[in-house]
């Protein structure tokens, strides 16, 4: 999987802010993005459940919402992972609820937004990579492709 293609594209492509924004803070910019990213995974969560032929496309915009956080708080370097890390993703047993790791996605992820927890960011990240490699079952060239359309 190539995470620097998924940080490229999260740079091209900006989105639409889900809240009226009048206060033009980076902290609220930030803030703007982390919304942006639950907004995200709802769909990924309705895609999971309801829209499954929708399932890569809203995986790979949870992917780019999250690339577009890790770009504007200058830590894209923490999602580069190498082939060795995600295989050992690939060898991970399945999560028994997918409710419970949404919530700690946004657990660690809100707390990287509280706290400025980098390390709670990175550990969101490769829950997230985890995540659609074993549960949702998406391959690394189904990403890769989707990806390089967009």
């Amino acid at each position: 999987m190539d995470v620097s293609q998924i940080l490229v594209r999260a740079r091209r492509q900006e989105k639409k802010n889900y809240l009226v924004q009048r206060d033009f803070s980076d902290k609220e910019i930030l803030g703007q993005a982390y919304i942006n990213w639950q907004v995200a995974q709802a769909d990924l969560i309705k895609a999971v459940k309801v829209a499954p032929d929708q399932l890569l496309a809203a995986y790979g915009e949870f992917l780019l919402a999250f690339a577009r956080i890790a770009n504007q708080r200058q830590w894209a370097y923490k999602l580069l992972l190498d082939e060795t890390t995600i295989a050992n993703f690939k060898n991970k047993w399945q999560a028994p609820s997918q409710s419970s790791v949404f919530l700690i996605m946004n657990q660690l992820v809100n707390k990287s937004f509280f706290s400025n927890d980098m390390e709670a960011f990175t550990h969101a990240w490769h829950i997230i990579i985890k995540f659609g490699l074993v549960e949702l079952q998406i391959s690394e060239t189904e990403l890769d492709a989707w990806i390089k359309e967009g």
